[in-house]
């Protein structure tokens, strides 16, 4: 813009407004970047979340019945289980639900 201003193509006034303008814009842009999720920080969640669940894979595989149910409940606000298995509800991270263990039936309260 100022190439236009300085190649005569706009006038003073015109450049001070248009300037002003993309000003305007770009302030809201950034402030709209600013109110944007911390993707950094979501990929630290997730992988903090992952490394969690791997150890409790192996807890989990490890345990009992009624450890495993314990486990299941202390662990997950959101499960659901029929004949094929226990399926766990990970909307919360985009993910849906995914199944855990089949042919084993744990009450879900």
């Amino acid at each position: 813009m100022a190439d236009l201003l300085l190649d005569n193509a706009i006038d003073q006034s015109t450049y001070k407004i248009k300037l002003a303008e993309l000003t305007f814009d770009l302030g809201q842009l950034r402030q709209t970047l600013d109110q944007l999720p911390d993707l950094a920080g979501i990929r630290r969640d997730r992988t903090e979340y992952i490394r969690r669940m791997s150890k409790l894979l192996s807890i989990y595989e490890c345990a009992n019945r009624a450890e495993k149910r314990q486990l299941l409940d202390q662990t997950f606000s959101r499960r659901t289980a029929d004949a094929n298995g226990i399926y766990l509800d990970h909307s919360a991270l985009g993910e849906g639900q995914f199944l855990v263990s089949e042919k084993e039936s744990v009450t879900s309260q």
